[in-house]
């Protein structure tokens, strides 16, 4: 009897130590010490599904998503029908990048639960996130068809709809989004955004309007409703937009163009200049990397000569962009007729780069360099030798002609 109540006191002891310690890891949790939930939680018995459920949030929220995933996968090991396990399962996978078997787990669940939106709409990010474009955007609608006001996907529908063009869809569904959710303010960006696009400006102000009043405000929000006054024909509010973009991104050239020309308008040219130097100045700054950009983007377009003057530009403005410089010679090779020159411009690379400890990067260029060289050379000098035999060739046509002129001259005498 003596042993029977021991056994039993200490089962109950164990019970209020392991009630006792969740309780800690929750206050923990509660005030944002994860670690400490975590140390505290993993001590306990995982054999149990509320234990488990339990150390995957701490994981989750202590962003260790790796072993939140391990923990998810044995809950639904110990009980599959956990749906919302399922989901978070599903989640942790999207954030780990893990998108073919995020996008698996989401299709088998969407098969056992056919009118659960939420897995369609999972799935739909997967397959967004691979750019899958036409499949993300049917399982979108199929998510809108199960819950028509779910406004995650009438986000990314509305979104589609206004970059194919197709702007009554795109507002029929913004309007049903906001409908259930008058300050979502992705929906009202969309209906702004949309209305911007069909020129029709004065309809499209209360809706930025509502998102600065939202507290959602931003350089693109004040930037896009200044374009919207302006075109409306209220200069003033343009003006004051414009000025609030500014205190957003002050290194902003376009902005600041934009206010010098609208100042100029209202007869205020000393704002005006001061905006306009502004922006020349901003220009003025290098541009190396926009014009490197601007270049490799004609070179894959094989405009050739475009993407010659824009390596050039770039080398203008930063005499080191080693990269820019091997650009330029192969742009050049592409563009130029004459071998002379070819050569010339990846001798200017060699020359320049061949004498320092080049990096591997740098390595790799003088080799593709060198080679080059060689082979221009060696198709200079067969071209030279066809060139010669071809006026060999020529000179010996002209002697024979000649001869033949001769020979009737004398025939004739």
């Amino acid at each position: 009897m003596r042993l029977t109540s021991t056994i039993l006191f200490a089962f109950i002891s164990l019970s209020i130590y392991a009630q006792s310690n969740t309780k800690i890891a929750d206050s923990l949790y509660a005030v944002g010490k994860y670690d400490e939930a975590v140390l505290l939680m993993e001590k306990e018995d995982t054999s149990s599904v509320k234990i488990l459920t339990d150390l995957a949030k701490y994981y989750k929220a202590n962003s260790e998503d790796k072993k939140a995933l391990k923990t998810y996968k044995k809950i639904l090991d110990l009980d599959s029908s956990r749906v919302i396990t399922a989901l978070n399962y599903g989640e942790t996978l999207l954030n780990l990048n893990r998108l073919k078997e995020a996008d698996s787990l989401y299709e088998k669940l969407s098969l056992r639960y056919p009118e659960n939106a939420q897995f369609y709409y999972s799935r739909g990010l997967a397959n967004e996130r691979m750019a899958k474009d036409s499949l993300a955007f049917e399982l979108f609608k199929r998510t809108h068809k199960y819950d028509q006001f779910h406004q995650n996907a009438l986000y990314k529908l509305s979104k589609e709809s206004l970059r194919n063009n197709d702007y009554q869809q795109a507002l029929a569904y913004t309007a049903m989004g906001l409908g259930k959710n008058e300050n979502n303010v992705s929906l009202l960006s969309i209906t702004a955004q949309t209305y911007s696009a069909m020129a029709v400006f004065y309809e499209a102000i209360p809706h930025y309007e509502k998102i600065i009043k939202l507290g959602q405000g931003n350089e693109f929000i004040h930037t896009k409703l200044a374009y919207a006054y302006y075109k409306d024909g209220k200069k003033d509010k343009a003006i004051e937009h414009y000025k609030m973009a500014l205190a957003y991104e002050p290194g902003n050239s376009s902005t600041h163009f934009l206010l010098g020309r609208l100042y100029a308008n209202t007869q205020d040219f000393k704002q005006s200049e001061a905006h306009l130097l502004m922006a020349i100045e901003i220009k003025d700054q290098p541009l190396d990397g926009e014009y490197f950009s601007l270049a490799l983007t004609y070179k894959y377009l094989e405009d050739y000569k475009k993407a010659f003057d824009y390596f050039q530009k770039t080398l203008n403005e930063n005499p080191d962009h080693i990269r820019a410089l091997y650009e330029r010679a192969v742009a050049g090779d592409n563009y130029f007729k004459d071998f002379d020159t070819k050569i010339n411009y990846y001798q200017a690379f060699w020359n320049k780069y061949n004498s320092e400890k080049p990096n591997y990067l740098a390595r790799e260029m003088l080799y593709l360099t060198k080679t080059r060289i060689s082979d221009l050379k060696k198709k200079k000098h067969l071209a030279a030798e066809k060139n010669s035999e071809e006026n060999e060739k020529d000179q010996l046509k002209d002697s024979l002609a000649e001869a033949d002129t001769s020979d009737i001259s004398e025939q004739k005498k």
